[in-house]
């Protein structure tokens, strides 16, 4: 198994880890400023669809199952999951800070700590970045803000799901209002106000939920690999997807009425890839499983890296991004070395029990919480 959510009622997808490869590698190279990326950004919404897929998938299994969900293991199993290399990242961003950046920035940093340690940091980044100005490739710890929407989401979507299932009322009826509800909400508060549309859960979560209908359609079918859509269809939502990662400019309205394209065709292949289908074999081949595996790795520590070079150079008045594409292996064995070091060891530890690892990650958030604001109050210690 790859991954910490494969459920054990599960069966193991390894086209969805090549996804997330498709995912992953967008975002860096499209950060690293590498022409022929300009949609690079839209590989946070592909994550948020399989994410959305995958969690309702674990949620509502166990919940057909077994009548019951066990929150208190849903956010263990989370804790194992996220915080180990989120910590290192930002242990790894505080060394590093004060030999790279100005008192200012470290400030700047120390603030942004502490919107991380609780999952807050989409907020204060709306507050204090613009995603698409050039400055903001100086925030190490930018790229948190996705997190943030999704722990945001997990903390209370297991809630509602288990109180819709006493009520027995339909997940779909509940899944579909949010689609409705938020993508709504993207609409309007993107015409409003594009940054805060940009960083917010609440015109996020449609990406999410379309992510969990098709959890909950795949789940409806007495046989999720039985064929029920044409041939062509896996191969063109394929190219589509790619299309927006190559060509989507970074000036249109997002996430708005475009966003529903790379959405949607993330959906169609989680819905509809097939064993054996060209598709198929194309995004289960190991290359791409293997950095889908990474993805998480690679996504957290490629901006701090990316960020302290933005610093250093433009300090001296040079380009980056040869810099960022020779510093990508580096990243790669950075991530390959946290998942068999750190990760995996915490995530499959059956030393450490559900209270324990719940325990020792909420101190170590409130310390970090604590550094963090240390840092702010101290002027980046000038």
């Amino acid at each position: 198994m790859s991954d910490w959510y494969w459920f054990a009622a599960m069966k193991y997808r390894p086209e969805v880890d090549g996804l997330r490869a498709v995912a992953v590698l967008p975002v860096i190279l499209y950060h690293a400023g590498l022409a022929g990326f300009s949609g690079g950004y839209l590989g946070v919404d592909i994550f948020f669809v399989i994410s959305g897929y995958l969690i309702t998938t674990i949620i509502v299994t166990e919940l057909n199952q077994t009548g019951r969900f066990s929150l208190l293991h849903f956010y263990e199993r989370r804790a194992r999951r996220i915080l180990p290399a989120l910590f290192l990242t930002i242990m790894m961003t505080l060394l590093i800070a004060p030999v790279a950046l100005t008192p200012d920035q470290i400030k700047d940093v120390g603030q942004s700590v502490a919107a991380t340690a609780v999952f807050a940091s989409n907020y204060f980044f709306y507050v204090e970045v613009d995603y698409f100005n050039p400055f903001a490739s100086m925030a190490p710890l930018l790229h948190t803000w996705s997190l943030a929407v999704e722990e945001q989401f997990y903390l209370v979507f297991p809630l509602i799901l288990m109180a819709m299932r006493w009520l027995r009322i339909s997940y779909g009826l509940l899944i579909g209002g949010i689609i409705v509800v938020s993508f709504g909400a993207a609409i309007w508060t993107t015409h409003l106000d594009p940054q805060l549309s940009f960083y917010s859960i609440h015109t996020r979560a449609w990406e999410l939920a379309t992510g969990s209908a098709v959890a909950l359609w795949l789940l409806a079918r007495d046989d999720a690999r039985t064929p029920t859509t044409a041939a062509w269809v896996p191969p063109v939502a394929l190219v589509v997807l790619l299309g927006c990662l190559s060509l989507m400019p970074k000036e249109v309205s997002h996430p708005g009425m475009v966003t529903l394209v790379p959405v949607a065709s993330t959906a169609i292949l989680i819905a509809t890839l097939r064993p054996g289908s060209v598709c198929f074999r194309i995004l289960a081949s190991p290359p791409l499983v293997h950095i889908g595996i990474l993805s998480y790795g690679l996504y957290l520590f490629h901006n701090p890296v990316f960020s302290f070079v933005d610093v250093y150079f433009d300090y001296l008045g040079e380009g980056t991004r040869p810099y960022k594409l020779a510093l990508i292996p580096v990243i790669y064995l950075v991530a390959l070395t946290s998942l068999h070091l750190i990760e995996r060891p915490i995530r499959y530890s059956k030393r450490l029990g559900k209270i324990s690892i719940l325990s020792v990650s909420t101190v170590a958030l409130i310390a970090l919480f604590g550094v963090g604001a240390v840092i702010h109050r101290q002027n980046g210690f000038s």
